[in-house]
């Protein structure tokens, strides 16, 4: 997150240039969530990132669902890596940095699986986000 910081710091970064960001960085429909200090955290679908800006300051929200509930967070620093990104949480909401992956059937198979009550068994990555994304469809 150096680069974002650096930025911030220098006044530099404005909502247009995050929402530019998040324009060319094609989001993926499954994430494999973690946080260092949230342990609420596992799956996020049909994450969406928006920035605002009134005068000097930015509004960053994160909104995903996450197979049971909506989220929307609120963050002061976001970085991509490929098709990976992290943002960190505002201080006043709890803090802490939400790292995101595609989710694969590897990382499902091995990380979130024995966390979910259905812990379904898939033969392809198609099928699995597919699962994933109607839970979304059936929560709204």
């Amino acid at each position: 997150m150096e680069e974002i910081k650096r930025e911030a710091s220098s006044g530099e970064v404005i909502a247009d240039d995050i929402n530019k960001r998040v324009e060319n960085n094609i989001m993926m429909p499954v994430y494999y969530i973690k946080s260092t200090n949230d342990e609420t955290v596992l799956v996020g679908i049909n994450v969406t990132i928006q920035c605002t800006q009134v005068n000097q300051e930015k509004n960053i929200l994160i909104k995903w669902y996450d197979t049971s509930h909506d989220r929307i967070m609120r963050a002061s620093e976001i970085e991509w890596k490929g098709k990976n990104f992290s943002f960190r949480r505002i201080e006043q909401e709890g803090g802490g940095v939400y790292y995101f992956t595609p989710m694969t059937i590897e990382i499902y198979n091995d990380k979130v699986k024995q966390y979910l009550i259905a812990g379904t068994e898939f033969t392809d990555e198609d099928s699995m986000i597919k699962a994933f994304l109607s839970t979304s469809e059936n929560g709204y």
